[in-house]
Order: C-alpha cells, then sequence, then structure tokens
C-alpha cells in the first residue's frame, strides 16, 4: 500500500549581531558586533499510500530550535522549542484530479522560557486547518485552483489576565501556480 516513502533532515545555525556602533544615536549598517547564535533542526518523513497518480499523502515533521538570551529582549536565559506537524492531503482518483482536500495539525511546545518567571506552557501553540482546492485549469507549465480552508489556533496564556486565546480563520481564495 506504500507507493513512495522519503526521510529528511534539515538544519541551520546563525549568527545574529546584538550591539552596532550608532552615528548620532543611529545604527550605522555593517556595524554589527557580539555575535549570538540561533539554531535550529529537525527531520520530515513523508508517506504516500495507494496509487501512485492519486495517493493519500502523509507529512510528519519535527523541528527544535534555540535562541541565544541576548537575542531575546528581557530574557535571562536562552530560550528552546519543540515543534511539530502532520499533515494529508488526499486528491481522489476521479474527476480527472480536479480536488484535493488536506488537514494539517501544529503543536509548539516551549522547553525553556526566556524568562525564568514564565510559565512553562507559555505561548505554546495547538492549530489545525481544514481545507479542499478545486483546480479550474492546469497545463504543464501553470494551474489555476479555487482554495478553502478554515483554521483554529490556540495559544496558551497570551490573552487578558493569562488566559489562552483561539483565533479561528476562514480563508477563500484564487491559487495561480507557474
Amino acid at each position: 500500500p506504500v507507493s513512495e516513502a522519503e526521510i529528511g533532515a534539515w538544519g541551520v545555525v546563525a549568527n545574529y549581531p546584538t550591539e552596532f556602533l550608532t552615528s548620532g544615536g543611529a545604527p550605522i549598517p555593517g556595524s554589527g558586533s557580539k555575535l549570538q547564535a540561533t539554531t535550529r533542526y529537525g527531520v520530515e518523513a513523508n508517506v504516500w499510500i495507494g496509487p501512485t497518480v492519486a495517493p493519500l499523502h502523509l507529512d510528519f515533521v519535527y523541528g527544535h530550535g534555540s535562541d541565544k538570551k541576548e537575542l531575546l529582549m528581557g530574557a535571562d536565559r536562552d530560550g528552546t522549542w519543540n515543534g511539530a506537524f502532520v499533515e494529508a492531503i488526499w486528491v481522489p482518483p476521479t474527476d480527472l484530479l480536479h480536488w484535493g482536500i488536506f488537514g494539517r495539525y501544529d503543536i509548539i511546545r516551549n522547553q525553556n522560557q526566556p524568562l525564568s518567571t514564565a510559565p512553562s506552557n507559555y505561548n505554546d501553540q495547538n492549530q489545525w486547518t481544514l481545507g479542499a482546492r478545486y483546480t479550474i485549469a492546469y497545463s504543464i507549465r501553470d494551474e489555476v485552483a479555487l482554495h478553502g480552508e478554515i483554521s483554529s489556533d490556540k495559544v496558551k496564556g497570551i490573552g487578558v489576565g493569562g488566559l489562552d486565546q483561539r483565533v479561528d480563520n476562514i480563508m477563500l481564495g484564487v491559487d495561480f501556480t507557474y
């Protein structure tokens, strides 16, 4: 039933300046110093189940990141977090491959808050998205599709009085792919 599978790893280490020379109070471009590191790394797995023409595509991603405290305003320690998502895309094998239905679930968990006094789950996030695309026209060079999706994002502790905040969205649009 598995028609194809892929695994991969990704990562980046970047350094950003935390101090600049100034002229009249304005930073001088290119004069940054005291570089501090930020890192991101993770793994991804893709699995296609079913026929090769219109399979069910599953995508799993996990990532870890860290930022030095000097990069975060007011931080008293380095910040670290973990994130992941799972996404499913299904293209029904009928109707000349016009329809595509998808769903995705994302999570972000803060491992170490940059402020040691912040609750451990502050700014943790859960989001789900459901949607559909209908291709109006396509060729070997381009595609035009109607696209609709609904999503809901819940963020811990960022609301008034430390309450959780939920944001719901509905999006309708046209995708142009060239």
